[in-house]
């Protein structure tokens, strides 16, 4: 018997919706699926580098910007427009993928134009609902409606979370419709606790920053600046996997991307770690079981409440980036070290696999 095709295609936005999209092509492989991967930006470069063994696709799609001069909500609501457009342009792209590839399953995680009546379509959000600034409340219900209407033709959707209460995602994909499609898959990682390295090293502050630009690289500048001034050692990881640079600037080392081992080392070595506040990340540390601070993107609401929320349970610290001051970290920074850490809720499970494993079987 020949070897069902699925197609996987993630959103460009930061790196996080192609790092989270790693775990899902190891299960499709897993369970025998050949896999094709598309994808256009800083994303699909990353899952290139990753799976250079598969089949790449580019897909013409165009990127989103969050302007570092407006709130990331202001920087959304001005490219709608063009993002109303990109649906139809998926639609085009993912008709000649499917009859092209013979794909028997499509996964997009949050391009909500690639589906096909065809075939078994896959949606992976963790956002049903939008958390909107106070100034469109009055919009909350119509942006979750449209959201539903948008994820309507998919045949399941995935949320990488738990069901329970014991969750990461809160409001953002519990409590809403289609429950007869979601079906909750467990974080999503390429990590797990058994990456974690043995030892902290005292004192050491990891920067995590991924996002689409400028905003990312003006907050990268920002954390530069402060650590200049404050003269504490410090290493960014920059979420640029078209580069492959390391530079020092004073006390810090700058790195625009590191593979996966590497990224786990420096991460769960370090004694104090600091992130911006997207999602993706928040799997990839409660997954090594770590503590960070999370700094989200000035107007990035999905962002701020993740990181109020995940805050007031205890299981990060959060700072507005206004006051980034890294010689505070001490004071305001969730130490890494193993004694102070609890028990991780989060542990990963088989939900991912199982459900890889049932796609096959509709197949």
């Amino acid at each position: 018997m020949n070897p069902k095709t699925a197609f996987i295609c993630p959103l460009s936005w930061g790196l996080g919706h192609a790092t989270r999209c790693i775990p899902v092509v190891l299960a499709l492989k897993n369970a025998g699926f050949m896999v094709v991967i598309g994808g256009n930006g800083r994303s699909g470069l990353l899952l290139q580098q990753r799976f250079p063994e598969l089949k790449f696709i580019p897909a013409p799609f165009r990127e989103i910007k969050i302007h570092a001069g407006l709130p990331a909500w202001a920087s959304v609501i001005l490219q709608l427009p063009a993002m109303i457009l990109e649906l139809t342009k998926e639609q085009v792209f993912v008709r000649s993928v499917v009859e092209k590839e013979n794909v028997s399953v499509i996964i997009s995680d949050n391009r909500y134009g690639l589906y096909s009546s065809k075939v078994t379509s896959v949606l992976i959000t963790h956002q049903l609902r939008v958390m909107q600034p106070t100034l469109l409340k009055p919009f909350q219900l119509f942006s979750t409606w449209l959201i539903k209407r948008l994820t309507k033709r998919f045949s399941e959707i995935w949320v990488p979370d738990f069901s329970g209460k014991e969750n990461l995602s809160g409001l953002l994909s519990h409590g809403v419709g289609h429950q007869d499609k979601i079906r909750f898959i467990g974080p999503l990682s390429r990590f797990c606790e058994k990456d974690k390295a043995n030892a902290i090293i005292p004192n050491k502050i990891v920067v995590i920053i991924s996002g689409p630009d400028p905003a990312r690289q003006t907050f990268v500048d920002h954390v530069v600046k402060e650590a200049v001034k404050s003269n504490r050692l410090i290493t960014i990881v920059g979420g640029q996997p078209e580069k492959e640079t390391a530079q020092s600037v004073g006390p810090v080392t700058l790195y625009s991307h590191l593979n996966d081992e590497s990224f786990a080392w420096e991460v769960t070595t370090a004694e104090y770690i600091i992130a911006s506040g997207g999602y993706s990340t928040i799997m990839d540390l409660v997954s090594l079981g770590c503590r960070a601070t999370l700094i989200p993107f000035k107007g990035q609401t999905e962002q701020e409440y993740l990181a109020a929320r995940l805050h007031n349970n205890g299981v990060f610290s959060t700072v507005n980036h206004n006051k980034l001051d890294l010689s505070q970290i001490t004071t305001w920074g969730l130490s890494n070290r193993k004694n102070n850490q609890p028990k991780n809720q989060f542990e990963k499970g088989a939900e991912l696999q199982d459900a890889v494993n049932e796609l096959l079987l509709q197949c």
